[in-house]
């Protein structure tokens, strides 16, 4: 038996030891409200080192979860290197819902995903329709642990985006999609994201997401993650003065990099509006 393979058969026998009844000590620290809707909506747990995956037991997620374990792996190693650190051993909750209506429904919140930073808990989606956003929510909560709470809106999406690195699973990378934006004259001023970006999350959603994921690796590529952090902590209107160029510089250059971009497969544009990006 190679190692390889030695190695999938201990994963899929972990997960199967792992994987059962709502895990109650597990959850004795979460918010009273979490805490019962874990128990009254008929929750179960999986649990993966430091992760605990809660889903309710007839969902598509009780049939499609034998992969979390890799997946968990990959979202805590990009985010580290997108945030730049060693080390990231928080417990961290995943609350997992059927569809966007049940989780809206319970978080009151429009997006695709929303975190708790106290409590370190992510609340996301998954379905046939919508891959579970580990790497995005699991950014912001080791962002806001290792950097504050965000005065930049844009860049903890952005970053959430950014740290997974790509698009609609591994079909489109960011690039890709910022091209088709600039052929369909489809996008928004950054000058207007800067000052209002929330609103523009809630209007467009993909759009907005996407924009904010170019700019972050914009600033992540070409002056380093420590002038990330500074935004971050500062706010988007010391843009100028962290990395010396003005918002409508930075609109330029991000525009220029996806006008000069090749793209090497047609980006299904309907799709990602639909199921996300």
């Amino acid at each position: 038996m190679n190692r390889l393979h030695f190695l999938e058969l201990l994963i899929i026998a972990f997960l199967a030891s792992a994987c059962g009844g709502l895990n109650t000590q597990a959850i004795s620290n979460l918010p009273d409200s979490d805490q019962t809707l874990l128990k009254e909506g008929n929750y179960k747990t999986l649990a993966v080192g430091q992760f605990y995956v809660h889903y309710p037991a007839d969902s598509y997620t009780a049939d499609n979860h034998d992969d979390f374990a890799k997946d968990l792996q990959i979202a805590l190693d990009n985010v580290k290197r997108t945030i730049g650190i060693d080390t990231y051993d928080q417990t961290v909750h995943f609350i997992l819902f059927k569809d966007q209506t049940d989780m809206t429904g319970y978080t009151q919140k429009p997006y695709w995903y929303y975190i708790n930073p106290r409590a370190h808990i992510a609340y996301i989606v998954h379905n046939e329709h919508r891959e579970p956003y580990f790497t995005r929510t699991l950014f912001q909560l080791a962002a806001v642990d290792n950097w504050g709470v965000p005065r930049a809106d844009i860049l903890a999406f952005g970053g959430a985006l950014f740290a997974k690195g790509i698009c609609q699973d591994i079909t489109y990378f960011l690039d890709e999609v910022g091209a088709k934006l600039i052929r369909d004259n489809n996008y928004m001023s950054y000058r207007a994201l800067f000052r209002d970006f929330i609103p523009a999350l809630a209007e467009a959603p993909a759009l907005a997401e996407i924009q904010a994921a170019a700019l972050f690796q914009f600033v992540f590529d070409n002056f380093g993650v420590n002038k990330v952090k500074q935004l971050w902590q500062e706010g988007m209107s010391r843009l100028e003065g962290v990395v010396y160029m003005s918002p409508g510089e930075v609109e330029s250059e991000i525009m220029g990099r996806w006008r000069n971009y090749t793209p090497t497969t047609e980006v299904d544009w309907e799709k990602i509006k639909l199921e996300g990006c």
